[in-house]
């Protein structure tokens, strides 16, 4: 298997003949080396949140990502697909709608988490039949995040400690009869924040519990109410204290998840771990912050802004596979 720094210096062998159009050879490379291994039709959904490159740029899950998931599924056709998924999540609503269109054109859906799906891409995995993670991989909580007004400018919060706050001033007023200092942190919220928190803490929990139902779990599990347990243990804040906190492959195993480790296939984990590397490496290199792409070349990319012309391309170079 070619390490990540094999993987950068045959991108930079490719990019003396093929300038920009090196990341873009690269990577069609290692989708159809995978697309030849599984047989099923193959997308990458990856951003640069792990790299502090472009900070912050097109990272989330949008319903802009709508575009790019009508533009890869345009030319396939099978029953099966392998999603490799590497996002800090977004908006749950956006998730909603992704999934409800690749469950309307697949059968199965595997989905690969070469190193973090977070937040709205958990609850992603929800709806797979089955995760493989490395021993490197995680998850994280699905804790709703809201975007507030302070003094400071807008700011992510989680809606669990949002609610917590209004609780805490509520029972310090019923105490004493005064708002203290909460006045002025309470006056950054509109007055619809608490219901607008609790329906997207509900919204989470639902997506998940319903996801789990109707794709992850076996009918012993759903019996047990298992999807009401993980769905509930995901989405509640008091579980991880940090709406960024990885959980596990074991973790996620042991909640009752079907995943598989992607070291038990050796030649799948070369082949989906070169293709992650690759991506990596271009948006390290250069403005792209989100890529969706299929195993025809099909793509569809965000940028942060563009500081420079990309060059212009000319011919092929061997890969760092062909003497393995």
């Amino acid at each position: 298997m070619p390490s990540w720094g094999d993987i950068l210096d045959w991108v930079n062998e490719l990019k003396q003949d093929h300038g920009q159009q090196a990341y873009d050879r690269a990577i069609n490379h290692y989708l159809s080396r995978l697309h030849d291994y599984t047989e099923n039709d193959i997308i990458i959904y990856t951003t640069d949140f792990t790299q502090p490159s472009n900070s912050g740029y097109n990272q989330s899950i949008t319903l802009g990502d709508m575009q790019g998931y009508m533009e890869v599924l345009s030319n396939l056709d099978g029953s099966k697909l392998d999603l490799i998924l590497h996002s800090p999540g977004g908006s749950p609503e956006a998730a909603e709608q992704i999934i409800l269109y690749l469950r309307d054109h697949y059968d199965e859906i595997r989905i690969f988490v070469p190193q973090a799906a977070k937040s709205a891409a958990t609850l992603m995995c929800c709806a797979a039949d089955k995760i493989i993670m490395g021993s490197h991989s995680s998850l994280g909580p699905i804790d709703p995040q809201m975007q507030v007004q302070t003094q400071f400018g807008p700011r992510l919060a989680p809606a669990y400690a949002i609610l917590n706050q209004f609780d805490q001033a509520r029972e310090e007023f019923r105490q004493t009869g005064e708002v203290g200092a909460w006045g002025p942190i309470l006056t950054q919220y509109g007055p619809s924040l608490l219901a607008e928190c609790e329906d997207a803490i509900d919204l989470s929990e639902e997506l998940a519990r319903q996801w789990l139902q109707d794709y992850m779990l076996n009918e012993g599990d759903i019996e047990n109410n298992r999807h009401e347990e993980i769905a509930h243990y995901l989405s509640n804040r008091d579980n991880f204290r940090s709406h960024g906190r990885p959980i596990s492959r074991s973790q996620v195993s042991d909640l009752g998840f079907n995943v598989t480790a992607l070291e038990d296939d050796d030649e799948l984990q070369d082949r989906v771990l070169s293709l992650h590397h690759t991506t990596s490496i271009l948006m390290d290199d250069t403005r792209v912050s989100k890529i969706i792409s299929n195993q025809l070349g099909d793509r569809y990319a965000c940028f942060a802004p563009v500081e420079q012309a990309p060059e212009t391309p000319q011919d092929q170079t061997d890969s760092p596979d062909d003497e393995q």
